[in-house]
């Protein structure tokens, strides 16, 4: 999955506001990445309980 440099730009932004930390731009494609991954993660065990509640 490729993530748009806008939104690099805008995470690299929010954790500059938010931590006073300046990120590179490959390590802010590393962070959203992961996370996109881990809310992936949740969004099947989401779905999988829901099916196996139908059962």
């Amino acid at each position: 999955m490729e993530i748009s440099t806008s939104t690099v730009k805008e995470f690299q932004s929010a954790v500059r506001k938010a931590y006073n930390q300046s990120i590179t731009e490959d390590e802010a494609r590393i962070i959203l990445a992961d996370l996109v991954g881990y809310f992936d993660v949740l969004a099947q065990i989401n779905h999988q309980d829901k099916l196996d509640a139908e059962v």
